[in-house]
């Protein structure tokens, strides 16, 4: 009987190694948020992190990172997609034939993030008009009041992923399949962020030029771990642990707490 209630139980246990990725899957999350949580893909997620980096190295306000957003989840849902109407690709749907640039350069999302923001500063009033009316400006959709459903998600996402509202970000997920090296990570966040990191025995560590820009880039760090492979990021005085349990996966305590701008990631235990 013993003998069959192991076979039972690894069996049980071979089942479930096969199904919980489908039933589970690794997932990414905006949490403090008027009608939220709000949850993704950690690919969405990773691209919504790009775009409200590049608005904090830019120095653009909140406002930038939030209409662009909206833009992007109106246009694509977040996706870097090789296809769309006509000619239009990426992110934000950007057409070669209308000025955007080649197809390459549009599928690179720093590429396409920042010729959205090149475009939105030339709008007069952008920062204060209604958010439909300045996305349309830069876009010319054929739907131009689509945007505006849009603003409270992009909202939150913007208000955590800019830094305004720390640790509102977090990610459930699976063990890495593979890992970065640090100086591919440095490279990222420095084209991404701005800021320049060193390496640790574990990883990579920033200095942040104030707390706003450190809770900017942990949430960013945090955001593309699923591709850096990192297991551990740390703000301050809080950490983020890559697991599957819910619970594990929000910012907690930290065991050894940091410098309140100083952000550090572990890619090795």
């Amino acid at each position: 009987m013993l003998v069959l209630l192991v076979g039972l139980w690894f069996g049980a246990r071979a089942v479930w190694d096969r199904l919980h990725p489908i039933l589970l899957p690794s997932s990414c999350e905006v949490s403090q948020a008027r009608g939220g949580p709000f949850g993704y893909p950690p690919d969405k997620f990773a691209n919504a992190a790009t775009v409200a980096a590049l608005a904090v190295k830019r120095d653009l306000p909140t406002r930038a990172a939030v209409i662009a957003t909206a833009t992007a989840l109106q246009e694509s849902k977040l996706r870097n997609l090789e296809h769309g109407d006509r000619d239009s690709v990426g992110l934000f749907q950007q057409r070669p034939s209308q000025g955007w640039g080649t197809v390459a350069q549009i599928l690179d999302p720093v590429y396409a993030t920042s010729a959205f923001y090149d475009h939105l500063v030339r709008v007069p009033g952008w920062d204060r008009r209604p958010l439909t009316e300045v996305a349309q400006a830069v876009q010319r959709s054929g739907f131009p009041d689509a945007y505006a459903k849009h603003e409270a998600e992009a909202s939150a996402l913007a208000l955590a992923l800019t830094g305004d509202r720390p640790a509102a970000a977090t990610c459930r997920l699976e063990e890495p399949e593979s890992t970065w090296s640090r100086r591919r990570v440095r490279e990222h966040a420095a084209r991404e962020t701005g800021l320049s990191g060193r390496d640790t025995p574990r990883g990579v560590e920033w200095t942040a030029p104030d707390t706003r820009s450190a809770w900017m880039l942990g949430s960013w760090a945090l955001a593309h771990a699923q591709r850096h492979g990192t297991l551990r990021v740390s703000v301050g005085d809080r950490t983020w642990t890559r697991s599957m349990a819910e619970d594990a996966s929000r910012w907690a305590p930290a065991a050894e707490p940091l410098p309140a701008t100083t952000v550090r990631i572990d890619v090795t235990r």
